[in-house]
C-alpha cells in the first residue's frame, strides 16, 4: 500500500483554458485554506457556475502548500455513497488489503500526512459526508476542499459560494476598452475566439454580446455554450435565439462530462438528485419571475391542491443545492429566487407534467389578491411598505397580467390593473395604467367579453381618472360620463361619487364653471361620507383645496387643507398628507409668510420623498427652493433645483421641466445675471409652448407660465425696457385669469407690485392702458418676441406696429443672428458679448425655432432675406 508520485495527479488535470474573473475568489479561497483552524471548505453555486475549473486553478496553485501533494476526486459518475471511499482510495492510489475496514485503511495512511483533497461534485453524495467528517477527525493534517451544489453540514465546514462572473455596469458600456476587462464578456469573446479565430469585439456586435451574457446570469457554462455557436451564427442571431436557449446552447465539447454537453442537462443532472416533493416545488417556483416570497409559493400550492403546507424544509434544501437563491431584502420578507436559466429549465419542467396552465392561473389568482389589497392598504398607514411590495412584485404582476390577455380572463385582468390605480397613480405612472386599461376595455368591447358591470364602472372611472391627471379632460369627460351611467343604473354609490369628483373638476377647469365644479365636488363629498368612505372624503377634500386655491379663495383652502390634513393624518394616510402641507405651504408662500412656507414645504417634500414620484418630488422640491430663495439663500435654493430638475427629466413632463427653469430664471435675476436670467425664462416658455390651450394647461401650469412672463418682464424693467416689461405683465395677466382661474398674488410678490407702481408712474396712463391691453392678447411666444417693437420708452399707441419676421426676434437675438452670419463661433460669440456659451446656444436654438430653421446657413440665408443684417 502506497502512494505513487503525487505531483502527477496534478498535471493530469491541468485546465486547458485560463480561467477568467476569478482572480478575487482565488485568492479568498487559497487564503481560507491556508488558515489553521479551517479543514472543509464547500465550495457552493449553481450547476455551470465554474465550480470545478475554479477548484482546479486552486489546486494548481497550491501544490507548494501542502508537502504531501494534492489530489483531485471527481465524483460525478459516481451513484453509491459506499463506493465513494473506494474512489478517493483510487485516486490516492491506496489499495485495499485485508479484512480492516477501508475507513480504517485510509485514515492510517493520512494520519500524519499534509494534503489537500480535493472532491468535484459531491450534492448527489450527501449521506457520505459523515465520512468526511471522520476523515477529518482522525487526520489532523488533512484539508478537504469540496464543490457541491448543497452544503454538507458539517460542523467543520465552510461555506464559499460562488457568483456568477461580473456582468457589464452601466459605465462600461460606452467603450470597448471598458469591455475588455469585464469578466462575462472576456470569457464570451475568448471562447468565440476560440470556435472562430476571425471573431473580433466590435461596437457593431458589443451590444448584443451584452445583452446575450446578462440573458445568461453571466453563468460561465452557459456564455461558453453561446460562444460556441460564433462561426455560424452572429451576436445578434444568437441573442434572438435565447428564448429557445435549451436547444440552441448545445454541443459541449466532446471531452466535457456528458452532464455538461448542454445546459438542459447541466441543469437536469440536480432536479433528478431531488425529492419528488423537491421537483414539485422546484417547478412551481419556476412560474415567479423575479422572484417571490414564501407565503407566495405557499398560497400558490395551497390553490393548486386545496391544503395548506409548510414548505420551509424543501425551501430551504433547494438552497442548500444552489438550485435557489434565498435573498433578504430590508424592510420586506425574505425572498426567493432563481438565475433566470434555472428558471427557464424548471418552466420547461411544468409544462411537461401538465401543470403550467394551472399554475398560471394559481400566480394570477394571488397577485390579483395581492394587489387588491394594496389598493386598500395604499390609502391607510403601511402607504410606504406597500409602495415597496407592489414595486419589489411588480414583474410577477405584469406577467399575470399578460398571461390573464392572452388566456381571455377579461373581468380578472380588469380587477388587476383597476386595483394597481393607487400604485401607479403615486408612482407617476398614470400613462402605463391608462394604457393598459384602455387597451383591455376595447379588446372587451370588439369580441363582446361579458364583464360585470361594477367591474365596467370602476375602469372606467380609473382610466378616466388617469386622462384627467394627464390633462386629458375631454377623454375624461367621456369616461366619466359613461362610468356615471352605468353607477346609476347599478346603485354603486362608490363609482357614483368617483366619477362626480373627475367630472367637478373638469367643469372647473375644461369649461371654467368653477361654480358648477363646486356644487359637483361637494356633492361627490357628500356621498362619500354617507357611505363612511374615508379615503374618498380625503379625494374629494383634496380636490376642493386645489379649485378654491387656484381661484384665489385661500380661507376656504385653508378650511379643506386642515380638515383634509387631520382626515389623512388620522388615516395614516401619508400622499394625502404630504399633498396637503404644500399646498398650506404654498399659501403660506403666496402671503409671504416664508420662514412658515418653508417648515410647510420641507415637511412636504421629506413624505414625498421615499415615494417615488419624480412629478410630486420635483414639485415640492421647486417650491422649497422658491422660499430658500425668498429668504436669501441663494447657494441651497440652486441646490435644490438642480436635484428638482434631475427628477423633473425623470417624468419628461414639459409642465414641470419649464417649472424648474423657470425657478432658476428668478434665482438668477436675483443674482443679477440678467442674461442667464432671460435665457431660462426664454427656454421655459419654449418648453412649454405646446401646453396653452386652456384644455391642456393645468391651473399650476397657468402659474408658472405667468410666473414666466412676469420674471421676464421684471428683466425688461430692470434692462429700461419698461414698455415691453408692461406688456409681458398683461400677457401674465391673461394667463392667470384663463378659464376664470386667478392666483390672487404673481409667483413672486414681492416685488411685482413695486414694478407695476413704477411703471404706472413713468408711462402716461393711456400707453399704459394700451400696452397692458395689448399683452392680454398676445399669446406667450408673440410677448417675448415683442422686445424689439417696444423697447423703447415713452411711446404711443399709434407708434407700434408689430412687424412679421423682426416681431419674433428679440434684439439680443437680432446681435446674435448677426454675428452668427458673419461666422462666428459660439465660444467667439459668447466672449464678444460677455455671456456664457450656454445662453448663446440657448439664443441659437430659439433663433432657429423662431425662423423655421436647422442650420447656421439656413438662418444666415433667412436674415438675408428678412432684412435683419
Amino acid at each position: 500500500m502506497g502512494i505513487d508520485n503525487p505531483s502527477n495527479v496534478v498535471y493530469d488535470y491541468t485546465p486547458l483554458t485560463s480561467l477568467i474573473g476569478r482572480s478575487q475568489q482565488l485568492y479568498e479561497i487559497q487564503k481560507l485554506l491556508l488558515q489553521t483552524n479551517t479543514r472543509l471548505i464547500t465550495l457552493i453555486g449553481p450547476g455551470g457556475v465554474g465550480k470545478t475549473r475554479l477548484m482546479l486553478q486552486v489546486m494548481k496553485d497550491a501544490r507548494g502548500a501542502f508537502a504531501d501533494g494534492v489530489f483531485f476526486v471527481p465524483l460525478a459518475a459516481i451513484s453509491d455513497t459506499d463506493v465513494v471511499i473506494l474512489c478517493i482510495m483510487h485516486t490516492l492510489h491506496i489499495f485495499p488489503s485485508g479484512n480492516r475496514p477501508l475507513t480504517e485503511q485510509l485514515c492510517s495512511t493520512l494520519r500524519t500526512s499534509h494534503r489537500l483533497l480535493l472532491l468535484d461534485n459531491f450534492e448527489h453524495l450527501l449521506s457520505a459526508a459523515p465520512f468526511i467528517a471522520t476523515l477529518l477527525e482522525q487526520c489532523p493534517y488533512l484539508k478537504i476542499l469540496v464543490t457541491s451544489r448543497a452544503r454538507l453540514h458539517l460542523n467543520a465546514e465552510h461555506i464559499y459560494t460562488i457568483p456568477p462572473l461580473a456582468l457589464p455596469q452601466a459605465s462600461d458600456t460606452t467603450a470597448i476598452n471598458m469591455l475588455h476587462t469585464v469578466p462575462a464578456i472576456t470569457l464570451f469573446v475568448q471562447r468565440a475566439q476560440s470556435a472562430w479565430r476571425h471573431f473580433r469585439l466590435s461596437e457593431n456586435n458589443a451590444p448584443a454580446i451584452i445583452e446575450i451574457c446578462t440573458r445568461l446570469d453571466g453563468l460561465p457554462l452557459a456564455i461558453e455554450l453561446a460562444a460556441a455557436r460564433i462561426k455560424v451564427l452572429s451576436p445578434q442571431a444568437i441573442l434572438a435565439r435565447l428564448d429557445q436557449q435549451f436547444t440552441l446552447l448545445t454541443g459541449g465539447g466532446p471531452d466535457l462530462p456528458v452532464r455538461q454537453q448542454t445546459l438542459y442537462n447541466t441543469i437536469d443532472w440536480s432536479y433528478q438528485l431531488l425529492s419528488p416533493a423537491e421537483q414539485r416545488l422546484f417547478r412551481r417556483l419556476a412560474v415567479f419571475t423575479g422572484g417571490c416570497t414564501p407565503p407566495a409559493i405557499e398560497t400558490v400550492f395551497m390553490l393548486l391542491d386545496g391544503i395548506q403546507l409548510s414548505l420551509q424544509e424543501d425551501i430551504q434544501s433547494l438552497h442548500d443545492k444552489s438550485l435557489l437563491q434565498v435573498a433578504s431584502v430590508p424592510q420586506q420578507q425574505t425572498r426567493l429566487q432563481m438565475l433566470e436559466t434555472i428558471r427557464a429549465y424548471g418552466l420547461e419542467r411544468l409544462a411537461s407534467t401538465g401543470e403550467l396552465d394551472a399554475c398560471q392561473y394559481a400566480h394570477a389568482q394571488y397577485y390579483l389578491s395581492i394587489t387588491q389589497q394594496a389598493n386598500e392598504m395604499l390609502s391607510g398607514p403601511q402607504q410606504a411598505s406597500w409602495l415597496r411590495c407592489i414595486e419589489t412584485e411588480r414583474d410577477n404582476i405584469i406577467m399575470s397580467l399578460q398571461w390573464l390577455h392572452a388566456q381571455q380572463k377579461f373581468e380578472m385582468l380588469l380587477q388587476m390593473t383597476v386595483a394597481l390605480e393607487h400604485f401607479w397613480f403615486l408612482r407617476g405612472e398614470l400613462h402605463l395604467g391608462q394604457m393598459y386599461i384602455q387597451q383591455i376595455l376595447r379588446d372587451v368591447q370588439a369580441n363582446s367579453y361579458p364583464i360585470s358591470s361594477q367591474v365596467k364602472a370602476h375602469a372606467l372611472y380609473v382610466v378616466g381618472r388617469f386622462a384627467f391627471w394627464q390633462n386629458e379632460n375631454e377623454v375624461a369627460l367621456t369616461y366619466q360620463q359613461e362610468c356615471l351611467l352605468l353607477a346609476r343604473q347599478i346603485g354603486d354609490h362608490s363609482r357614483i361619487a368617483d366619477a362626480l369628483l373627475i367630472l367637478g373638476l373638469i367643469e372647473d377647469y375644461l369649461y371654467g364653471k368653477s361654480g358648477t365644479g363646486r356644487m359637483t365636488l361637494n356633492e361627490s363629498l357628500r356621498i362619500y361620507r354617507e357611505i363612511h368612505n374615508t379615503s374618498g372624503t380625503i379625494d374629494a377634500l383634496f380636490a376642493l383645496i386645489n379649485l378654491t386655491f387656484f381661484q384665489g379663495q385661500l380661507a376656504d383652502a385653508r378650511h379643506y387643507s386642515e380638515e383634509c390634513l387631520t382626515l389623512s393624518q388620522s388615516a395614516g394616510n401619508q400622499w394625502n398628507y404630504a399633498a396637503s402641507l404644500h399646498l398650506l405651504g404654498w399659501m403660506a408662500y403666496i402671503q409671504q409668510n416664508y420662514v412658515e412656507a418653508l417648515r410647510l414645504t420641507s415637511e412636504s417634500a421629506e413624505l414625498l420623498a421615499p415615494m417615488g414620484n419624480p412629478g410630486f418630488y420635483s414639485e415640492a422640491l421647486i417650491l422649497q427652493a422658491c422660499e430658500y430663495m425668498l429668504l436669501n439663500d441663494t447657494a441651497q435654493a440652486e441646490s435644490i433645483l438642480a436635484e428638482a430638475l434631475t427628477y423633473a427629466r425623470k417624468l419628461e413632463n414639459p409642465q414641470v421641466i419649464g417649472h424648474v427653469i423657470c425657478a432658476q430664471g428668478h434665482l438668477a435675476r436675483r443674482r443679477n445675471d440678467l442674461e442667464a436670467a432671460r435665457a431660462h425664462y426664454e427656454a421655459c416658455l419654449h418648453t412649454m409652448q405646446h401646453l396653452w390651450t386652456p384644455t391642456q394647461l393645468t391651473s399650476r401650469g397657468k402659474w408658472v407660465l405667468a410666473g414666466c412672463l412676469e420674471g421676464l418682464g421684471k428683466v425688461a424693467f430692470l434692462q429700461e425696457k419698461m414698455p415691453w416689461g408692461v406688456l409681458l405683465f398683461g400677457a401674465a395677466e391673461a394667463i392667470r385669469t384663463t378659464n376664470h382661474h386667478t392666483m390672487p398674488l404673481p409667483m413672486e410678490p414681492d416685488d411685482y407690485t413695486t414694478h407695476l407702481a413704477i411703471a404706472r408712474k413713468r408711462l402716461a396712463p393711456t400707453t399704459f392702458s394700451h400696452l397692458w391691453t395689448m399683452g392680454q392678447h398676445m399669446a406667450p411666444l408673440q410677448a417675448l418676441a415683442a422686445e424689439t417693437t417696444f423697447a423703447l420708452s415713452p411711446i404711443t399707441p399709434s407708434s407700434a406696429p408689430l412687424p412679421s419676421v423682426a416681431f419674433k426676434l428679440t434684439a439680443r437675438e437680432q446681435e446674435i443672428l448677426r454675428l452668427l452670419a458673419r461666422g462666428q463661433k459660439n465660444s467667439q460669440i459668447a466672449h464678444q458679448l460677455a455671456i456664457s456659451n450656454s445662453t448663446v446656444n440657448t439664443h441659437i436654438q430659439s433663433i432657429y425655432a423662431k425662423l423655421g430653421v436647422t442650420t447656421r446657413s439656413a438662418a444666415t440665408r433667412a436674415a438675408h432675406e428678412h432684412r435683419l443684417l
